[in-house]
């Protein structure tokens, strides 16, 4: 059972990197550290032989004395450093919306025009890398509710994604507690050795896994955080349609690739921002008391939306690809493919399944929210949703995870299709992100700026 709870969380991760706005905005970052260094740094001779000297040293890459000759490679220097800072300001929290400083609202705006590039480069329009396309960012936050209070804790995508993945690693415990998943059944009593299990995973789990499920247990009023685990877990699996509700809010802001017009205000683009100004407006507009069905699940979103003064986004990128790349190639393509002996690249595949992914979180809100419900019958529906949206099985399940010491696949990817993706994420993940990382830190650390919590580079 273990292994199988530990699969659900990563198949969570999975569904939020390649289905929230903001996850595709981080995992489209993450390919854009790799472009500018493919594209704008490698192509140049000097540049490789400069910048590994000044990481020996310990210099700036936009000091006087760099030794970068040409303007053009500063420039570089200046977009990885942008394109990293918006990425950690994303997962890690943008701190108060009032405070953000007008060179990290740069540096976002930057990151974020990035997306859009990145998403051009791989849809058909590689001319789009080298057109500037910084989104202004307004660091004062005019709405009425969605802003941070002193007890706010200090939240980013990172501990949204977290709390999320927690509750669907044993949200398909809670079957019979809701009525077996049918519309309009109420919560009933958890089951004692459910209830110990999920104290018992609340106790171990870190603070980042539980920082947003205790500032809602605090806001709505709940048992106190250090009560009994038991007591803890049965309350929270009382909230999961509400829970969940605030964290789908808080992962999908109007941001790029997905969303061509993004907001440019830091209070509707930060994850944790997001989530408190939910939470807040539950303790308005109420909770939800009775199993959902799709459309008052989206109903009571969009109501706390509009009284937390949130806009939400729906992705309405286009998304061109060449028709080659289909649920055919991925499934049946054969070592030698042209695909996969030219450009072909794992962002190609995350491209065309963020397309499939956002298209079902529109359709199907409530399913994405909580991915483990399509494994169950639910009312009329039966189980197993996901066979009849991704008949395939190539992108509805997390294409490689990691449990302890075991990378699984969980879609069906032809043997070629799946060693290629596995190789680039595993290589890119540990070489160019541990690089991009000590760049910026040598900007950081040279420039006397804040420092941002690392990521630890993992999509």
């Amino acid at each position: 059972m273990a292994h199988a709870l530990s699969v659900n969380h990563e198949r969570a991760h999975w569904f939020q990197f390649c289905g929230s706005t903001i996850g595709s905005a981080v995992l489209s970052l993450f390919r854009s550290e790799e472009l500018c260094v493919a594209l704008d740094i490698l192509r140049h001779g000097e540049a490789t032989t400069a910048f590994n000297r000044l990481l020996a040293d310990g210099r700036s890459l936009l000091a006087e004395d760099s030794g970068l000759a040409s303007a053009e490679l500063q420039r570089v220097a200046v977009n990885l450093r942008h394109i990293r800072r918006g990425r950690q300001m994303l997962m890690d929290g943008c701190g108060t919306p009032n405070d953000i400083s007008p060179e990290q609202a740069s540096a976002l705006g930057e990151a974020i025009g990035f997306t859009q590039r990145t998403l051009a480069f791989h849809t058909g329009d590689p001319d789009q890398w080298n057109t500037p396309s910084p989104i202004p960012i307004r660091t004062l936050n005019i709405r009425s509710h969605a802003q941070t209070t002193a007890t706010d804790p200090v939240l980013g995508a990172r501990h949204v994604f977290e709390s999320g993945a927690l509750l669907a690693e044993w949200g398909s415990l809670l079957w019979s507690s809701w009525g077996a998943w049918t519309p309009g059944a109420s919560f009933s009593e958890l089951d004692f050795n459910v209830r110990a299990y999920l104290g018992d995973a609340l106790a171990s789990a870190s603070g980042s896994y539980t920082a947003c499920l205790a500032h809602a247990m605090a806001a709505w009023d709940g048992p106190p955080w250090d009560a009994d685990p038991r007591v803890r877990a049965h309350w929270i699996a009382s909230m999961i349609p509400t829970i969940s509700a605030c964290l789908d809010i808080a992962m999908n802001p109007r941001i790029g690739p997905m969303v061509t017009d993004p907001d440019c205000d830091i209070a509707g683009l930060d994850a944790g921002v997001r989530f408190t100004s939910a939470v807040r407006a539950v303790a308005r507009c109420g909770l939800l008391e009775h199993w959902p069905t799709e459309d008052a699940y989206r109903r009571f979103r969009a109501e706390l939306c509009a009284d937390s003064g949130l806009t939400f986004g729906d992705a309405d990128a286009e998304c061109w690809q060449t028709e080659a790349l289909s649920a055919e190639f991925w499934t049946a393509a054969e070592t030698g493919h042209p695909l996969l002996v030219s450009g072909f690249s794992y962002f190609d595949y995350a491209v065309w399944a963020m397309r499939r992914m956002h298209r079902f979180r529109y359709e199907e809100p409530l399913q994405w929210a909580m991915p483990w419900l399509r494994f169950f019958r639910q009312g009329d529906r039966a189980a197993d949703f996901g066979l009849m949206v991704d008949p395939a099985k190539v992108w509805a399940s997390a294409p490689l995870y990691w449990t302890g010491n075991t990378l699984g696949f969980e879609v069906r990817l032809a043997m070629p299709v799946g060693v290629r993706i596995a190789y680039e994420v595993l290589i890119s993940s540990r070489n160019c992100s541990a690089r991009c990382g000590e760049l910026v830190e040598g900007e950081r650390r040279a420039a006397d700026l804040p420092g941002v919590e690392a990521s630890d580079g993992s999509v």
